[in-house]
């Protein structure tokens, strides 16, 4: 079983696609379709959804009345649930209180290290909302939420030792981001944060892109240098290594001039 989460999906409603810059802009229906086709092609029948928070709008929504939220008359809430073909679990958001009676207000998770515990819930965990958890001394807080939309994708809370990794569609490139990629946003940005002894530290889907590639980059070159380190103790000049490289390659029937790849969680 995998297990996947996204959030804010706000099914329904034609403005978020302007306020985010969706790619359907105002038509809720090609938005609605986008985000059910996303979630089919991410999880299956034995996997798990959790939505965190902001489902759908509905004209019953206390939050859109005298707001001009434009809410189409969409399916409802059921409707596209049926739609999703994995085992979705609603959290419930700030624009979910007419539907909350099928909605969770918080789950726990397993925590990977290093975190001492892990959540998921709506709101970041500075809001007057949240339910998490905090963080120990020796150990921080995993916490996947959502509500800020696109405005970033992990954030560091130092008052209370957790790290948010934002879930949002509007971060993840309209689709479900699976936990272990989420978690590993949020080990960088703990690890980050105690680098430079941050009490906040916020970072954008873009800034957390070029820290993460500064980051390689320097271990890249950490490598290289051992590897040179090595090679002058054992007597061996780097042509001749590059030599010896290409031809055991080349005798296991590889190209000699392929470079691996690294992997990050998808945008």
């Amino acid at each position: 079983m995998k297990v996947f989460l996204t959030s804010d999906f706000h099914l329904n409603s034609g403005n978020i696609g302007l306020y985010e810059g969706r790619p359907d802009g105002r038509d809720a229906k090609a938005m609605g379709e986008r985000l059910v086709a996303a979630c089919n092609a991410a999880a299956g029948p034995a996997d798990v959804l959790f939505h965190v928070g902001d489902f759908i709008l509905s004209g019953a929504d206390r939050h859109d009345a005298g707001t001009g939220e434009d809410v189409s008359d969409g399916p409802g809430q059921d409707e596209w649930l049926k739609r999703i073909d994995t085992n979705v679990v609603l959290v419930e958001g700030n624009h979910d209180a007419s539907n909350g009676k099928s909605m969770v207000r918080m789950a726990a998770m397993p925590a990977p290290a290093p975190f001492g515990r892990a959540s998921v819930g709506h709101y970041p965990s500075w809001y007057p909302g949240y339910q998490g958890f905090d963080g120990t001394r020796s150990k921080p807080a995993l916490h996947f939420c959502g509500h800020v939309h696109g405005k970033w994708l992990a954030s560091w809370d130092g008052e209370r030792n957790v790290v948010n990794v934002n879930v949002g569609v509007d971060v993840w490139n309209m689709r479900p981001v699976l936990r272990e990629d989420a978690s590993e946003v949020g080990r960088f940005v703990a690890d980050l944060a105690r680098a430079r002894g941050s009490r906040r530290l916020t970072l954008t889907r873009k800034e957390y892109e070029a820290e993460t590639a500064k980051a390689r980059a320097a271990a890249a070159e950490r490598r290289g240098r051992r590897r040179a380190e090595k090679l002058v103790r054992k007597g061996v000049t780097p042509e001749e290594a590059e030599r010896r490289r290409r031809e055991a390659m080349l005798a296991k029937g590889l190209d000699p001039d392929r470079k691996a790849s690294g992997t990050t969680p998808a945008a």
